[in-house]
């Protein structure tokens, strides 16, 4: 009964945390940047509030590069570029929005869901402590966006773009990172669920609430990652982007995001593959150990016997052939449906 309300009490304390990282992950940070000198009134259930950050987002990359711009008398370099930049930064705000919101998908299924259904008590800190890894890692990512990016861009147009444009490019980068790093985050947290211990139902785990619920979280991470994507494949199809992007940089972003989505359906599955098999064979681990004892112990002969272990031998054969959940060519095809 103790360890009951001790898991209980655990429950609801990893709840609580996972909630609280919801405001710290990093695009929520960047879109509420400009939130503190918002009056009381104007509160974030407000839509106007998140149509004014989006609007000063986009004023903090243009605004600084188009007054640098004119200080150094650079503004025949927007001419030929204007568009296409432009472009780029709306793409990026908009994987910045997706990357919130994903964000906020997993936290809400992680501390709803998932972590009522979690057995172990070390496993509920170890999944409080991955969640608060996505405010740390963001720094990284956003210095290596600041750096890549900006060299990839100077590189693929070979001449300097002007001080102006290059703050928008060093910004560009930052934002992507941020949109990269919820990516990876995504990776490493089925990578990381696949080891807890959860409530499952015992003959068919792949039937459990949990990981229903957790394949559909994951699946959601695919399909917005492919969104964006997709929307990245119609810019540079449609040249928004620009002769120079369209040449130097279409083909390597197009592969990498169809690599991201591979990489991301595949671990997906292994997850759910890994939580449903490590349970079907604890059971059937159970079940012949059963199986053993009767054999070893009791006489065949009798009836009320063998019919007991033909029955633990029927659910055993069930439970083994019992592919639900399991990785397959449908599952694969599905992806791409």
């Amino acid at each position: 009964m103790n360890e009951q309300q001790s898991l209980m009490e655990k429950r609801a304390e990893a709840r609580q945390a996972i909630l609280a990282l919801e405001h710290k992950t990093p695009p929520a940070i960047i879109l509420n940047l400009f939130g503190r000198w918002f009056p009381k009134s104007i509160t974030k259930q407000n839509l106007f509030y998140w149509i004014t950050q989006i609007a000063l987002i986009h004023g903090a990359f243009i605004l600084p590069g188009l007054l640098l711009s004119l200080a150094l008398g650079e503004m025949e370099k927007w001419s030929g570029l204007s568009i296409s930049w432009f472009a780029a930064i709306e793409l990026v705000i908009f994987g910045l929005i997706q990357a919130h919101v994903l964000f906020r998908w997993a936290f809400h299924e992680l501390s709803n869901h998932t972590v009522h259904k979690i057995t172990n008590l070390d496993d509920l800190a170890a999944l409080v402590s991955f969640c608060k890894s996505s405010a740390s890692s963001m720094y990284a990512f956003l210095l290596v966006g600041g750096i890549l990016w900006p060299v990839w861009t100077f590189f693929a147009l070979t001449e300097f773009p002007g001080v102006g444009l290059f703050y928008m490019v060093i910004l560009t980068g930052i934002l992507m990172g941020v949109s990269l790093q919820v990516v990876f985050w995504v990776i490493t947290l089925a990578n990381h669920l696949k080891g807890l211990q959860y409530e499952l139902n015992t003959f068919m785990p792949a039937n459990s609430e949990v990981v229903t619920r957790l394949s559909n979280m994951l699946n959601k991470t695919v399909y917005l990652t492919g969104s964006f994507f997709i929307v990245v494949t119609l810019l540079i199809s449609s040249g928004l982007l620009g002769a120079q992007v369209n040449r130097t940089q279409g083909v390597p972003i197009t592969l990498l995001g169809w690599t991201l989505i591979i990489i991301q359906f595949l671990f997906n599955r292994s997850a759910i593959n890994g939580i449903v098999d490590r349970e079907r064979w604890s059971n059937l681990n159970k079940l012949q150990l059963q199986m053993n004892t009767i054999q070893a112990q009791e006489d065949l002969s009798e009836k009320n016997v063998s019919e007991r272990l033909l029955r633990l031998a029927d659910l055993h054969d069930r439970i083994r052939i019992d592919r639900s959940g399991g990785f397959d060519f449908k599952s694969l095809l599905s992806l791409f449906s």
